[in-house]
């Protein structure tokens, strides 16, 4: 059903049809709504490179698929590639479609000798780059080309995908687009080339269970960052705007759609726009003003792969009186301990070194009872470390090759 409204405006666009339904992603997932917004805007047309990650399992959640077509039969064309070479992989798509429409442009050259063909073939000719009339331009080709026997009409009813104007992009997380695939990311950027790279920044690696990548805030706390990240957020959106001929924006979907548009209306022209505007422009001393200064403490962490939380817990269960509330307490905080040490060094690490931390950390005020084993923890439990698999009453699995590590001495 066509609507009223022009689609290239914000209210516009959330009447198009969504290419994008049913996705395989978690409840509440917050990167879904943007793939459905992106297709509303370009997916009919669009080829979209994938990285691996969170959004190619939601968006490649085989045998179904969350990308769909249009009332034509018209919807994205999705791919999978490696973490690391997604930009690359989408820059290839776009330079092999380059070279495919250069040759239909060729082809539909030479049917301006045919007078049957020649008036939709210069209609099709002057409109294959304009995203908004080359589709228009290409139905009407192909039905001039069904009544023509030339070898070149042949071939324009046989690559007709390469009749609209093609819309790429690349998707991926922040550890493809900051960390992992980011040298390939800023090649196709700097190349120039009209291809859109749309990074869902989670702030962590969110397919992995959570480790910091170089899109984490100063201060918080992840995997390997379990004190606090130590630096700054990779600020991506900068460099790319360093290059002054690359469009940036960020968006997030909490935000007053209209205000973000006249926000980016008055940036561009300079903050110099004489319009009568819903919003007021933004003000230049917010802008230019340096953001405040996180609180972060600033005594040095004792153990950073425990991070500085284990000292307060420490501190607190020294002050508790011996028994048995005190046993559990520290038995817990030692199988906390020592799951924090394998996210480090994945091998393997002796009971004894966990007890010697605590002793340190506590400056002796804790004395690990006797008789506490984590070597024999159950397998159930909330602390075991994927890949590490350990039983009551035995040694811990894992290891190379899934092999013990060590005999286990209960075994008849």
């Amino acid at each position: 059903k066509e609507t009223p409204f022009d689609p290239k405006t914000v209210k516009g666009s959330q009447f198009v049809k969504p290419l994008f339904e049913y996705s395989g992603a978690c409840a509440g997932c917050g990167e879904t709504p943007y793939a459905k917004l992106i297709t509303q805007l370009f997916g009919e047309r669009m080829l979209l490179a994938n990285a691996t990650g969170c959004s190619s399992i939601w968006g490649g959640s085989a045998p179904s698929a969350p990308y769909t077509v249009s009332k034509a039969g018209r919807g994205p064309a999705w791919s999978n590639s490696l973490f690391e070479d997604n930009a690359e992989f989408g820059f290839g798509m776009l330079n092999a479609m380059k070279q495919r429409r250069a040759l239909m442009a060729e082809k539909v050259t030479a049917l301006l000798e045919e007078p049957s063909v020649k008036e939709a073939a210069q209609g099709w000719l002057d409109a294959m780059e304009d995203s908004a009339k080359a589709q228009a331009a290409g139905d009407a080709l192909l039905a001039a080309c069904k009544g023509s026997a030339r070898e070149e009409a042949k071939f324009v009813l046989e690559n007709a995908d390469l009749l609209p104007k093609p819309s790429f992009s690349c998707f991926g997380g922040d550890g493809w687009g900051y960390d992992i695939g980011y040298g390939g990311l800023d090649h196709v950027l700097a190349s120039g080339e009209n291809i859109n790279i749309f990074v869902f920044d989670t702030e962590v690696y969110s397919n992995t269970g959570g480790q910091a990548s170089k899109a984490t805030p100063i201060g918080a706390v992840a995997q390997f960052a379990a004190a606090g990240k130590a630096v700054k957020k990779k600020d991506l959106a900068a460099i790319a705007m360093s290059y002054g001929y690359i469009y940036v924006a960020q968006i997030g979907m909490g935000a007053n759609y209209q205000q973000t548009l006249w926000d980016h209306l008055y940036l561009i022209a300079g903050l110099d726009l004489d319009v009568d505007a819903p919003y007021p422009a933004p003000e230049p001393a917010i802008l230019e003003s340096a953001p405040l200064t996180i609180p972060l403490k600033t005594k040095p962490v004792k153990a950073r792969h425990y991070g500085r939380n284990i000292e307060s817990i420490i501190d607190l269960i020294a002050t508790e009186p011996e028994g048995e509330v005190k046993t559990a307490m520290i038995r817990s905080l030692a199988i906390y301990m020592r799951q924090q040490y394998l996210i480090w060094n994945k091998d393997s690490v002796a009971d004894e070194t966990i007890f010697a931390d605590i002793e340190k950390l506590s400056d002796g005020r804790i004395k690990v009872p006797e008789g506490i084993e984590l070597s024999k923890i159950s397998g159930d439990s909330n602390f075991s470390r994927p890949g590490m698999s350990v039983n009551v009453g035995g040694a811990r699995q894992g290891g190379r090759n899934g092999k013990f590590n060590k005999k286990n001495k209960n075994r008849k």
